[in-house]
């Protein structure tokens, strides 16, 4: 399937988001190993957890994230590494310990759904554990987690292309790294 991203503007010069179905050229699956978070070295900079309903929005910010360098997490990426092995195990390792962050793409569909609650507590645990800011949220409607307090601010899905999340993505990992350097 050919999958185009139309866009009226840019990241970093050199992605274009366009109206269509998704991106042209083959993906990028290779991960970034050793990203620096400071004190700690990350396998990846950014874990995707999402519902399989938005499935198509974020494979494009994934795309246009990994075009960009960034090192992200995304099952359906990596989805030959798990086979016959225990999906919930791995995601709690990849979710708490191996990525600088987790962008959880939250819908109605997603607080229904097991794995991906399950993804969400371990980057809520994560966040407490290590008082810090791990997590990304991007939300449909009025699609929240719970547990996660009110004030925080989150992108809106509804409003953003996926090329605006994936900047915005892009500069919270950035900024975290600068900070460590």
């Amino acid at each position: 399937m050919n999958n185009f991203i139309f866009n009226t503007g840019s990241i970093s010069g050199n992605i274009n988001q366009y109206a269509g179905e998704g991106m042209s050229e083959a993906e990028n699956t290779s991960v970034s190993s050793d990203v620096s978070g400071g004190d700690k070295t990350y396998t990846y900079d950014v874990a995707i957890s999402y519902a399989s309903e938005q499935e198509r929005y974020v494979s494009r910010v994934c795309k246009i994230l990994e075009k960009e360098n960034i090192a992200v997490f995304f099952a359906p990426n990596r989805e030959e590494e798990f086979i016959g092995r225990d999906m919930i195990t791995e995601f709690y390792e990849i979710y708490r310990y191996e990525s600088m962050y987790v962008a959880c793409f939250i819908s109605e569909e997603y607080l229904k759904k097991d794995i991906t609650m399950h993804e969400a507590k371990t980057a809520l645990l994560r966040q407490k554990e290590e008082k810090r800011n791990c997590l990304i949220p991007v939300c449909w409607g009025e699609a929240r987690l719970n547990g996660l307090d009110p004030d925080i601010n989150f992108l809106n899905a509804d409003r953003l292309r996926e090329v605006e999340v994936a900047e915005k993505i892009k500069l919270i990992i950035n900024t975290m790294k600068e900070k460590k350097l």
